[in-house]
């Protein structure tokens, strides 16, 4: 309730160096993945996407809203947590 914890699903491309990305990106802002979950894209998704699900240690709200920004910035596509 007070931001301090947050769930963010982020689909992602399957290839090399998309989760170094997110990870580079929430790293450089200050927030702690404290859970990650890997998952391959569901039917009647690309068959070449997969969901990164991803558990948070962040200071407030707007500190996810900073994380949210910068991954939709550098062109991740958040799929829940929006």
């Amino acid at each position: 309730m007070s931001g301090r914890s947050y769930q963010l699903t982020v689909e992602l491309v399957d290839k090399p160096g998309q989760l170094l990305g997110v990870s580079e990106i929430i790293a450089r802002l200050g927030g702690n993945v404290t859970s990650v979950r890997h998952e391959r894209a569901s039917e009647g998704s690309d068959v070449n996407g997969c969901y990164l699900r991803i558990t948070l240690e962040t200071r407030n709200f707007e500190h996810i809203d900073a994380i949210k920004t910068a991954l939709t910035d550098a062109g991740f596509k958040l799929v829940t947590g929006i």
